[in-house]
């Protein structure tokens, strides 16, 4: 990539540091393609190709300022594309709005299975599905720097709820400030030469609330909060951000020392229970009494073992061969491992 040839958003200032960034990465993106591509090369060779859905997306926007870890577009908007084995609706855009919490649905559906009532989001994959009207996100505290800020999208606008507007958006942050645009933006900070656009991520307090029209402003950067034009836009958009928090609340309502006290008794790790182990005829059934733990097991002879593997099904165990299982549970200790003589 020419770093002349790529764009500058205003966002940004146009310099060739950041241009070379830019230039960086898409030329990162053409190198993820050719591994894509090997990975759909090795699903071919294998004979997979004709019996697996290839779903590919990313986690977040770019590694870029006011991207990673933003609810603005530039951080909400992830390429998602879906490649079914039988080439179904090859080539098609489907502009309809999907969020992360839809994956899950759509990917159990996919397998026939029925969504958990404890899933948020709905299956969005197939022509037929309910369409979205709105998508939520939300940025907390990231790594030792405390924010709080919340956002609702329709197919045009974009309503942001600062819960802290008293700290500016950009603050001192070790692992973002290294990124070269950051580097970038903080030297033209402190020399007093960004634009207005570019200030406004230093300045505090912030708005208590945004509002942008994502087609006429992608980059997000005209306020229209308090344009009357779009008051009835604002009072919609800010009642379907209501909505959505009383639907599925909101922890960062909590300090995080209670959030902590209520996970973590008297500031003591729990731990998981050890599982249990049933003989079902020629196999064992692996259980676990901790909600929402995890179990691996392994067989082998004495002291020689095979590797770990995640328990799905009741697994068969020969004659003369040990079974060693544990559990886990996110956050907990791991259990004590339990044996099982064949």
């Amino acid at each position: 990539t020419d770093p002349l040839d790529v764009t500058v958003p205003p966002i940004y200032p146009d310099t060739p540091r950041v241009r070379a960034s830019i230039d960086q990465h898409y030329d990162h993106i053409h190198f993820m393609d050719q591994q894509v591509g090997k990975i759909l090369a090795n699903l071919a060779a294998d004979d997979l190709a004709g019996d697996t859905v290839v779903i590919w997306t990313t986690d977040h926007g770019d590694g870029f300022p006011r991207a990673k870890r933003s609810v603005y577009d530039s951080g909400l908007r992830v390429p998602l594309i879906v490649r079914y084995p039988d080439g179904a609706r090859a080539g098609e855009i489907d502009g309809r709005l999907i969020s992360f919490v839809d994956i899950a649905p759509s990917i159990l559906h996919l397998a026939g299975v029925e969504k958990p009532d404890f899933i948020q989001g709905d299956e969005r994959f197939s022509e037929l599905s309910t369409r979205r009207e709105y998508v939520h996100a939300a940025r907390d505290r990231m790594d030792q720097v405390p924010d709080r800020v919340r956002a609702t999208r329709d197919a045009r606008f974009k309503y942001m709820r600062n819960f802290r507007s008293d700290l500016p958006y950009f603050r001192p942050l070790t692992f973002r400030d290294m990124f070269p645009i950051m580097v970038e933006l903080w030297h033209h900070h402190e020399a007093g030469t960004l634009s207005a656009a570019q200030r406004f991520y230093f300045s505090a307090p912030r708005p208590v609330e945004e509002l942008y029209d994502t087609i006429a402003d992608p980059y997000e950067v005209h306020n229209l909060v308090a344009d009357p034009d779009y008051a009835d836009t604002l009072q919609r958009m800010r009642s379907a951000h209501a909505t959505w928090i009383d639907r599925v609340g909101d922890l960062s309502q909590e300090p995080e020392e209670k959030m902590i006290e209520a996970m973590w008794p008297g500031g003591e790790q729990p731990v998981t229970l050890p599982p249990a182990a049933r003989r079902l005829e020629n196999t064992i059934r692996l259980t676990s009494a901790t909600s929402g733990a995890s179990i691996g097991y392994r067989i082998g002879q004495e002291a020689e073992f095979g590797r770990w593997l995640l328990y799905t099904q009741p697994v068969s165990l020969p004659p003369g061969y040990t079974l060693e299982a544990k559990a886990i549970r996110y956050g907990f200790k791991e259990s004590t491992v339990i044996r099982v003589d064949g």
